[in-house]
């Protein structure tokens, strides 16, 4: 045991780092993004405004009775105000409804559209394109 290494965490919270040239830095995330697990996160400029925005998404359904499904995240957009705040978009705004347990996000660019894939474990395939 004395050769072990120990590691120990101080959240459990999703959160953001940022990379100042190799130094990194803790950012938050609205409450929201806490609600449910998170096992996806996709970042691309959504609105065109230079800054790089977010999208979470999770779920997780197999889990004891006594304790509960983790089914509170039906995909969640964060617009980016300033490359460092962000503000989340309700679900009717952002056009994102999502369902299942989301394991992954891809973004695809098809015929000139930008698509995003949505991966579900043991479901199908969700689809969603961008329109600006």
């Amino acid at each position: 045991m004395n050769s072990s290494q120990v590691n120990k965490i101080y959240t459990q919270e999703t959160s953001l780092f940022f990379n100042n040239s190799g130094t990194f830095s803790k950012g938050s995330l609205p409450i929201d993004a806490q609600f449910s697990s998170v096992y996806s996160i996709f970042i691309k400029d959504l609105n065109d405004d230079g800054y790089k925005d977010i999208i979470l998404a999770g779920n997780l359904y197999s889990v004891k009775p006594e304790v509960g499904r983790y089914d509170a995240n039906y995909g969640q957009v964060y617009i980016s105000e300033n490359g460092n705040n962000f503000i989340k978009l309700s679900n009717k705004e952002s056009g994102i409804g999502l369902t299942g347990e989301v394991r992954d996000i891809i973004g695809v660019n098809v015929n000139t559209y930008d698509e995003l894939l949505v991966l579900n474990n043991n479901d199908s395939l969700q689809t969603f394109s961008f329109i600006k």
